[in-house]
């Protein structure tokens, strides 16, 4: 299981490599004491599953089920009850849907990326994970439905992608676009 490293932008990443020549790099760097936002790479029957996603809102409740979201979501990839990465937003949605306060939902990215280099992705209203081939040209990988732990029915819609070497996917979370600069200016 992954845990949330703190560590400066500008520090080195080590990654974590997977069968099937996959490797994980994560950062997360809090903007105050507590996190609303965690990610998560689990290795299972040779594939890869992955996922980064953020609680709304700030402080410690959004920490607290940010740890709760991170533990139901880790226990799925285990347990592999989900094969699907729409299945296991899917039954997610559901563990914590009774759980979340009113004002609080999660935006989360999931995925599987398998040993030939396909990768299914879902994207539950979070920001749009990108994809940067080895000559350079970025693809974005759009919305597949809506956020986690508002709607008692939802539907999500996953994108599959070919990953070959040299490619990337990056999946981050608005605190990367919220950043600040040296001004004070959002990176945007």
């Amino acid at each position: 299981m992954a845990a949330i490293r703190e560590m400066p932008i500008d520090a080195p990443r080590p990654g974590r490599r997977f069968a099937g020549g996959w490797e994980a790099r994560a950062a997360s760097v809090p903007a105050t004491e507590f996190t609303g936002d965690f990610f998560a790479t689990v290795e299972v029957e040779g594939a890869v599953w992955f996922a980064v996603g953020d609680v709304a809102g700030h402080g410690l409740e959004s920490s607290v089920l940010t740890m709760m979201v991170q533990e139901e979501l880790e226990r799925l990839l285990a347990e592999v009850c989900c094969p699907d990465p729409v299945e296991t937003v899917r039954a997610l949605d559901g563990a914590i849907g009774a759980e979340m306060p009113s004002n609080r939902f999660v935006s989360l990215v999931a995925g599987r990326a398998e040993a030939d280099g396909s990768v299914r992705v879902v994207n539950a209203g979070h920001c749009p994970p990108l994809v940067i081939r080895a000559d350079g040209t970025v693809e974005t990988i759009p919305p597949g439905g809506p956020v986690i732990g508002i709607a008692p029915v939802t539907c999500w819609c996953p994108a599959s992608v070919r990953l070959d070497p040299g490619d990337r996917l990056v999946v981050y979370t608005d605190g990367l676009l919220e950043a600040r600069d040296e001004a004070g200016e959002e990176l945007g």
